[in-house]
């Protein structure tokens, strides 16, 4: 029974330790370098550009070394902006710009409905109030 037990935990102990190395990578989501990069952001870009190169993000994390730099450079330009740190941006622009006139339009049918009903009304009462 001793070694029963023994043999599988040690195979689950190895199976969940190999899947998990290779969970994440290449699938976008942060590392705890780009976390810690993107917090110190605006103290690590020393020449406020906007964009941190090797030495302003290795001054602020001594321990990067240019490998991780370059995984996290997705366009290959030797700098990590926000947005390659994980960043979103915040929406820009006017806040009607996601405006969808169908939905729009159906939230506000009875609206529209009444309104026609109003306009038709009073033209008929138009009518009637003219007549001799």
């Amino acid at each position: 029974e001793g070694e029963g037990e023994g043999e599988g935990e040690g195979e689950g102990e190895g199976e969940g330790a190999g899947e998990g190395e290779g969970e994440g990578e290449g699938e976008g989501e942060p590392t705890d370098v780009e976390e810690r990069l993107l917090a110190a952001f605006s103290n690590a870009d020393a020449n406020s550009d906007g964009r941190l190169s090797y030495s302003e993000a290795a001054a602020q994390l001594p321990g990067l070394s240019r490998e991780q730099f370059d995984d996290i450079d997705t366009n290959q330009d030797g700098l990590l902006s926000r947005a390659e740190l994980g960043e979103t941006p915040e929406p820009t622009g006017c806040p009607g710009s996601k405006f969808d006139v169908i939905t729009e339009i159906s939230r506000h049918m009875g609206d529209f409905f009444l309104l026609g009903l109003t306009l038709f009304a009073l033209a008929v009462g138009a009518m009637i109030w003219r007549r001799p």
